[in-house]
Parts: C-alpha cells; sequence; structure tokens
C-alpha cells in the first residue's frame, strides 16, 4: 500500500509541475491522468504468480483466505496479502554445520556441541550428532499457528526463527529421550532400528498434535557416534580383545576341523576292525562247538607251520628224553674233515 502511495505521490508532483508549466489544459487532463495511474497500478499489483516450488496463502483483512497454486492469480487490491511458502524439502543439521557442501563438504569451526551432547542408557556421554530433512505440509499453520518472531538461539549467539527453534528444540528433546534408553554399544551399531525411525515418528506426532506446525519430517539420520577421550581408547581396547578373541576361536576350529575328523575316522575304523574280528569270532565258535577235535588239530597245525616259517630253515627237532639218536648236531665237514672219494 505504501509503495502505490508513494508512486502517487511522485506521478502527481510531476504532473503538477508539467500543468504550471503548460497552462490551464494541463490542469483540466491531470485528474483524469491520476486516475489511470492509480488503475494502472492497482490492476500490476492485483495480478501475480506463484512458481511450482512453492504455494501462495493469501488473507483478506489480515485473516487467512485461501492457499494459492502455482500459476497466475488475482488478488483485490488493499484488502489482501499474499505470503510464499516453500514447498521444496528443508534441511537442519544438530551438532554441526555445512558451510560448503558438495563431494568434499566443508564444515563451519563454530562449537555446536550443545545439541549432540548425550547420556546413554548405560551412563556413557557421547557425541550424537544428526541431521533431519523436513517438508512444510500445512501453509497456513506453518505461518500462524506458532510466532515467527526472533528469537534467541540456544547457544545464544545470534537470533533465530522461533519456528526454526522449535523444530531443534523438539528434535533434540525426542533424540536425547531414545538415546538415554539405550546402551552406547546398541546406538552406535542399531541406531536406525533403536532411534531414527522411532524418533522421527515421534517428533512428526509432536509437531502434528501439539504444536500444529505445519511441519512433516521425511528422514532422521544418526551421524557416527563419538566418545571421549578415555571412553574412545577402552572401545578400542575392547575391539582388539574381540578380534583377538575372534582370532583364537578361528585358529581352534581350524584345528579342530584339521584333527578330530581324522581321529573320528580311526576310531570308526578300528571299531568296524572289532566288530569284524568278533563276528569271525563268534561264527568259528559256533563251527568249534560242534566239531571240537577238528578245530584243535586244525589250529594245532596252523600254529605249527607259522613256527616252523618263523625259524627260517634252521629248527632242529630232538627228543626231549634223547632215546631215538645220539645228540650229535650239525658235524660241520670242517670238522669231521673232506671226505675221499
Amino acid at each position: 500500500m505504501s509503495d502505490i502511495l508513494d508512486e502517487l505521490r511522485r506521478n502527481l508532483q510531476k504532473w503538477q509541475n508539467s500543468g504550471k508549466s503548460s497552462g490551464s489544459s494541463g490542469g483540466k487532463i491531470l485528474p483524469y491522468v491520476i486516475v489511470i495511474l492509480v488503475l494502472v497500478i492497482l490492476v500490476a499489483n492485483s495480478i501475480y504468480s506463484i512458481d511450482e516450488k512453492e504455494v501462495g496463502v493469501v488473507t483478506r483483512f489480515g485473516r487467512f483466505h485461501g492457499n494459492r497454486k502455482a500459476g497466475l492469480h488475482f488478488k483485490v487490491p488493499i484488502m489482501d496479502r499474499l505470503y510464499r511458502v516453500p514447498q521444496t524439502t528443508q534441511s537442519l543439521a544438530f551438532g554441526y554445520r555445512t558451510t560448503n557442501a558438495g563431494i568434499q563438504s566443508q564444515f563451519s569451526k563454530e562449537d555446536y556441541s550443545h545439541e549432540s551432547t548425550m547420556l546413554t542408557g548405560d551412563l556413557n556421554i557421547i557425541q550424537q550428532s544428526f541431521a533431519i530433512q523436513y517438508i512444510i505440509t500445512g501453509p497456513k499453520d506453518w505461518l500462524f499457528s506458532v510466532d515467527s518472531a526472533p528469537v534467541l538461539a540456544a547457544n545464544r549467539r545470534g537470533l533465530l526463527d522461533n519456528r526454526i527453534k522449535t523444530i531443534r528444540d523438539v528434535c533434540i528433546s525426542v533424540v536425547n529421550h531414545y538415546v538415554g534408553n539405550n546402551y552406547a554399544e546398541d546406538v552406535q551399531e542399531k541406531g536406525r532400528e533403536l532411534i531414527a525411525e522411532p524418533a522421527r515418528l515421534e517428533i512428526n506426532k509432536i509437531l502434528r498434535e501439539r504444536v500444529n506446525l505445519g511441519v512433516t519430517l521425511q528422514n532422521l539420520n544418526l551421524n557416527q557416534v563419538v566418545y571421549n577421550d578415555l571412553v574412545q581408547k577402552a572401545i578400542e581396547d575392547v575391539n582388539a580383545a574381540e578380534q583377538d578373541r575372534d582370532r583364537l576361536i578361528n585358529e581352534g576350529q581350524e584345528a579342530y576341523n584339521k584333527e578330530i575328523p581324522k581321529v573320528r575316522g580311526q576310531a570308526e575304523q578300528t571299531v568296524l576292525q572289532a566288530e569284524g574280528a568278533v563276528a569271525r569270532f563268534n561264527a568259528l565258535y559256533t563251527q568249534y562247538r560242534e566239531n571240537p577235535e577238528i578245530f584243535r588239530q586244525r589250529y594245532y597245525y596252523e600254529t605249527m607251520e607259522k613256527v616252523l616259517q618263523d625259524s627260517g630253515g634252521k629248527l632242529t627237532i630232538v627228543d626231549k628224553d634223547l632215546e631215538n639218536f645220539l645228540p650229535i648236531k650239525n658235524l660241520a665237514p670242517a670238522i669231521i674233515g673232506p671226505q675221499v672219494q
């Protein structure tokens, strides 16, 4: 409205100056020119366009009148006011700030650890930074449900839109709650299942039902957990011990796989041999009971055959009572002398 009045004043001053110079004819034309200029300015300010990446919110005499989608639209001069609300995905980082996003992103050196310092369920203090992506799904609520006046940021450095501060406070509170209900190791290894997704749903519920901010979180991504120096050293020691444990288990399993199957094979072979020997003995015993004398003679002959074979042909058999012949053994030719033909 002030722009229209300023434009009218400038044009009025211009035509007054020209009227004074041109005489009475200029004074008669001046009112018509002013009316035409006012109409042109009003029409020009009444037609507007909405981009595809935004939605327009129109108020009439300060009250909500309606939303406007992409395209050309008309508003009533003076009575209507237009607000443009972006519909693209917005991002917020917690515990850090990105100054230059890209393949090798650059981060602010300012300390934002107050946003990411959290206490776990096993009383470990960790740095759990994270980021969210959200979209404004309720333009009317975004504009009018929460005061958008600048407020002091959490770190008391600079001012922040109260709506953004509300989102930050809710996110930090909910993520702290879920981190506090889990052990540090679980936060590090299962953060997405235990924290990220449940926290996102909880934040959306709070923003929708309690705050009515017109915002929906699409993603909540947790970064790597960072410990202080003493805790980090202890974790590294635990990891080294776990690696040694796994190595020793693997070596023991390898030795087990190498020796146990072999011993089991030998045991099975011994059992089979014993079972075969038992089966043979049982078969022979059955036959022995039927013809014991035949088996005695057979085993006697077999035993003697084995004894004679083991002697190497040097066995001498004599009568133990020395009744059949003289006990002269192996009278070699070297002793008796050469025989005369």
